[in-house]
């Protein structure tokens, strides 16, 4: 490894770029969980839609969950399978 005797512990460039790390992940499951709590959200409105009007409205779908309509007409396939194969 190119970097294994770069950095020792005490090192103050070591600790900002554990920092620097450990803040980038965060970040990152910060939005991910976000992402998939939208897709949660917006896959149970459209079933739900689905089950009172026999139709899913995406642009309506859309603007109750403040994604675009791309976004919400990729979702729909993913829940009406997961719904198929009970996953």
């Amino acid at each position: 490894m190119a970097l294994e005797g770069a950095f020792n512990r005490n090192d103050p460039y070591a600790v900002v770029l554990g920092i620097l790390y450990a803040a980038g992940g965060g970040v990152l499951i910060f939005f991910v969980q976000r992402y998939l709590s939208r897709r949660k959200l917006t896959a149970e409105m459209a079933l739900q839609m689905l089950r009172e009007d026999g139709k899913i409205n995406a642009l309506d779908l859309a603007h109750r969950v403040g994604v675009f309509e791309v976004d919400v007409r990729g979702c729909i396939p993913d829940a009406q399978r997961a719904l198929a194969t009970g996953f």
